[in-house]
């Protein structure tokens, strides 16, 4: 079976009432406990604004989470920014690879040769999966899930 790549980003509607870091922690939850069956694999940056999402795995599970997504009310404005087939897993190692730290996410932004403030519009499918991908690694055993391997 095909291995398939999503990548989209959205804008952030959690509440800022106090309650994002139990919205976020249940967001993991729910990922690593849905993706785990299914064989999905990915990465998820979330800052103040957007979230940015890497999902891989069998077009018809990565199309049935990215519907599952769309439907969220904490995300607004969904764009996909591309699914394709994928000759091998980038994101294998996490059910899915968290990272929010600020400082991070602006540090790899400026490193971009995009002017401004973090913005993946600004982005190519492959710099925002770049991106996904640095940040997860860096934030490893810090904020990212659980890890496992699938071939």
């Amino acid at each position: 079976m095909p291995l398939t790549r999503l990548v989209y980003f959205s804008k952030n509607r959690i509440p800022t009432d106090g309650s994002v870091a139990i919205q976020l922690k249940h967001i993991l939850a729910s990922s690593i406990k849905n993706n785990v069956p299914g064989a999905v694999t990915g990465g998820l940056v979330f800052n103040r604004n957007y979230f940015l999402q890497v999902l891989e795995g069998d077009r018809a599970t990565v199309t049935k989470v990215f519907m599952t997504i769309s439907g969220d009310p904490r995300h607004d404005q969904i764009e996909l920014v591309d699914m394709k087939e994928a000759r091998e897993r980038m994101f294998g190692a996490w059910a899915m690879g968290f990272a929010s730290t600020p400082q991070l996410i602006k540090e790899l932004w400026s490193k971009i040769d995009v002017a401004g403030e973090f913005n993946p519009k600004l982005l190519t499918c492959d710099q925002i999966v770049k991106l996904i991908f640095e940040l997860v690694t860096k934030e490893e055993g810090f904020a990212s899930s659980r890890q496992f391997a699938i071939a």
